[in-house]
């Protein structure tokens, strides 16, 4: 989950001292006084820096551009829902050719290519990631106590006032404008969420202009006909909602001669968003109907205890794998069939 870097453990320090030359200065027991917190009781606490704005900013994206990179794939694949063409070409290119590849070889070891690679082309994502906004201090002097940030200008002494003295000897003291920490963190929030968005037309944008290939053409096709294309074991359902709705990954059901409700031979699906890198959500059943359109059914499956081992690591299988695992669950716990009453 992506943290506001001046929140709560940056805030433990506090008082903290933010001032024009980019340090941040907390309190510190004897040593130089040149830099002080000067209290109303006539106390002088020596300020020392503990750390530099710029240093602040490569911590924050050293330790959160995983995150900034999850919003970025949630988003391009959010994105995706309307029309699909990236997340298409994925499954056309990718997934399906390597989960055929690992059911028939057992030396298989999944291609590095992930979304990023695929759908953007020449972009570099990790570069992208850098420009990623990071919060700046409200002013350029500033003290951070109680939860905000007060803002400091140049102040002659005043016995019984907070001030603060610099290494130059100029005082600095609060003006009484302040913003709160849950105030700056929120507008934060907002850059990087139009950050993202922007970052995702741009990637998206990139990738439409790159010439699909045969097979991809032929999918889109596919798909424009009839809503969803399946390869091997897979369906990829574009038309599974309202417009704007994610499409979902689907695992194809052997037919069943003992099901409660008859079904036609790989008419019915376990599906998931199809969304890369998340954690699977609980998967719901369609069925293709006569006129060879995909829709939910009333029926939602039990699949009892999660897998006792993990997904792969590859996302090129990790989805698929999970829906062979649900699909075999059910067709062994309920020979009635997954439609069935249970």
């Amino acid at each position: 989950m992506l943290t506001y870097p001046f929140g709560v453990d940056f805030q433990r320090f506090q008082p903290l001292v933010l001032l024009e030359d980019r340090q941040v200065y907390a309190k510190t027991h004897g040593g130089d006084t040149r830099v002080a917190l000067l209290t109303p009781a006539g106390a002088v606490h020596p300020l020392r820096p503990v750390v530099s704005l710029p240093d602040l900013e490569k911590e924050f994206r050293a330790g959160q551009g995983s995150e900034v990179r999850a919003l970025l794939e949630q988003e391009v694949g959010r994105r995706r829902g309307a029309g699909g063409l990236d997340l298409l070409q994925y499954f056309v290119e990718v997934m399906a050719p390597q989960f055929l590849a690992r059911d028939r070889d057992e030396r298989f070891a999944p291609e590095a290519r992930g979304l990023e690679t695929l759908a953007t082309a020449s972009a570099d994502l990790t570069a992208l990631i850098e420009l990623a906004p990071f919060p700046r201090p409200p002013f350029a002097n500033c003290l951070w106590l109680c939860g905000r940030a007060w803002r400091l200008h140049a102040a002659p002494a005043r016995p019984g006032c907070l001030q603060v003295r610099c290494a130059d000897s100029v005082l600095l003291g609060t003006t009484g404008e302040f913003h709160t920490t849950g105030s700056l963190a929120a507008e934060w929030f907002t850059r990087v969420r139009q950050f993202v968005a922007n970052a995702a037309d741009g990637l998206l944008a990139e990738a439409v202009q790159g010439r699909a290939s045969k097979s991809v053409q032929e999918a889109q096709e596919e798909v424009a006909r009839t809503g969803a294309i399946g390869i091997g074991d897979l369906v990829y359902i574009a038309r599974a909602g309202p417009p704007g709705t994610l499409p979902r990954l689907g695992y194809l059901l052997p037919h069943g001669k003992d099901w409660t409700i008859p079904v036609a031979a790989r008419a019915t699906a376990l599906t998931i968003p199809f969304l890369l890198g998340q954690v699977p959500s609980s998967p719901e059943f369609y069925i293709r109907t006569a006129q060879g359109n995909w829709q939910p059914s009333r029926h939602a499956p039990c699949l009892g205890a999660p897998p006792l081992e993990p997904l792969p690591a590859a996302r090129s299988i990790a989805l698929p794998a999970y829906l062979r695992w649900a699909a075999m669950r059910i067709i062994t716990n309920y020979p009635g069939g997954p439609l069935g009453p249970h």
